[in-house]
Formats: C-alpha cells, sequence, structure tokens
C-alpha cells in the first residue's frame, strides 16, 4: 500500500515530468518533512529543471546546505529565489554566484520573534549571511530580508557591495538603528545614499507579505500553538 508521503512524492514528481524540462517555475510549500525530500524530490526537480527561472519554498525547516549546493548547481537560469522560513546557509550563497549568474531577486523572510536567549546566536547567523550576500551578490536587483536579525554591520556589508540594488525590504528587521538623530549611524548614511527605486523600512506595514503571521510576543505563540508537540520546531518555524 502507498503511504501518503510516497504520494506526495509521486505527484509532485509527475508534475515535473510532465514539463519535459520546461519547467520555468515553481511553489514548494509546507513540505517540512525531510522525508519526503530524501524520497528525491529535490533531485528530481533539479535534474529535470535546467530551465528553472523561479524558486519558491516555504515552511522547509530541515533542509541540509548539502541539497541546496546541490541544487543550485544546476540551475544555471535562476533569476528569482524565494524562501519563507526556509534554511538558506551561507554556503548556498557562496555557490549561488558560480552557478546562478542570472540571480537578481533574492528572498530570505522570516516570522520576526524575539527570544531573547537567542538572540545574539541568531545575529551572528544572519549577519554572517548578510556580509556573504553583499561579497557574492553583487549583481542583485532585489532584496527581501523581512524579520532577519541582523544588524547596522550586516546591512552595511550588502549596501556596499550591492550598489545596483532597485529594490530593499528590510519590514521587520526590528534590530536595525535606522531613525535616530545621529547622522554618522552607519545604515542610516548608506540608505540615504542608496539609489533604490523601493525601501521598505522595518516598522513599515507587513500588508502585501503572502505568508504573513501576526504574533505579539511569546506567549501569543504559545497560545495559538499549545497543541504543537514539538517547541523546537516551532522556534524553527518562526525564527
Amino acid at each position: 500500500m502507498i503511504n501518503s508521503l510516497e504520494k506526495k512524492w509521486k505527484m509532485c514528481k509527475h508534475a515535473v515530468d510532465r514539463r519535459h524540462g520546461q519547467l520555468v517555475d515553481i511553489t514548494i510549500v509546507e513540505y517540512d518533512d525531510a522525508d519526503l525530500l530524501h524520497f528525491g524530490f529535490f533531485v528530481t526537480l533539479t535534474n529535470k529543471s535546467s530551465q528553472l527561472k523561479r524558486l519558491e519554498v516555504s515552511f522547509c525547516y530541515e533542509d541540509p546546505y548539502e541539497r541546496w549546493v546541490d541544487a543550485l548547481k544546476k540551475l544555471p537560469l535562476l533569476e528569482e529565489l524565494s524562501l519563507y522560513s526556509t534554511d538558506f546557509p551561507i554556503e548556498a550563497v557562496e555557490i549561488a554566484t558560480h552557478y546562478c549568474p542570472m540571480l537578481r531577486t533574492l528572498k530570505l523572510n522570516v516570522n520576526s520573534i524575539k527570544f531573547e536567549e537567542e538572540e545574539e546566536e541568531f545575529h551572528k547567523i544572519y549577519n554572517e549571511r548578510a556580509i556573504s550576500i553583499g561579497q557574492n551578490l553583487p549583481h542583485l536587483r532585489s532584496l527581501e530580508l523581512i524579520g532577519n536579525k541582523i544588524i547596522n554591520v550586516g546591512l552595511q556589508a550588502i549596501l556596499d557591495k550591492c550598489r545596483l540594488l532597485e529594490s530593499l525590504d528590510l519590514r521587520s528587521c526590528f534590530f536595525l538603528h535606522l531613525e535616530e538623530e545621529d547622522p554618522n549611524l552607519i545604515g542610516k548614511k548608506y540608505l540615504d545614499k542608496m539609489k533604490c527605486v523601493k525601501v521598505k523600512m522595518p516598522k513599515d506595514s507587513l500588508q502585501g507579505c503572502m505568508y504573513r503571521m501576526d504574533f505579539t510576543d511569546y506567549n501569543d505563540i504559545i497560545h495559538r500553538f499549545n497543541s504543537e508537540p514539538n517547541m523546537e520546531n516551532l522556534k524553527k518555524f518562526l525564527l
């Protein structure tokens, strides 16, 4: 008997196969079960979709960096990569610059919730990735970092190198300090010099964000998800 997981895999594989290598746009949502990917869907997708121009992945929590590295190597025409609450390690950013020369839009969005005991750790992770984006993807035209825990140092690294940006979304990046009166504040100084057509600031409304979730604090999360058996996975999802 075929279980539900295998049915999902067969359905996804069939969808990819029907395009006969001409798939250019795909959205994958809530395939958080790592077993589905172990069935080989990512391998099937990238092996048979070298024409892919847009890839969106949302709520996939357990993607090891090896899988991203292998996938990006097979997507030379990729123009847009959109991720929401999905891990995207520094190694993948570095690979993208070599194997995805057409990449112009990058969206690395998450829900922004503060877990005080982990703030320092996550600042480091987000800032290292921001620095890598600046170093490796200078040709980006659009960058979304909704909910990222970057601080001004990480933002500066992006603005120093990504001089062709036309759109920058910093909504819910609450650890940036951009609105103080100090004109020497790095983030503010660089933002004022940018030629971006669109810049969305940390406190701007999240209206229009497809996967937006409104939480006020950690207690609100507990209240809404009190049936969640594994709070560690929930925290991964929100961070």
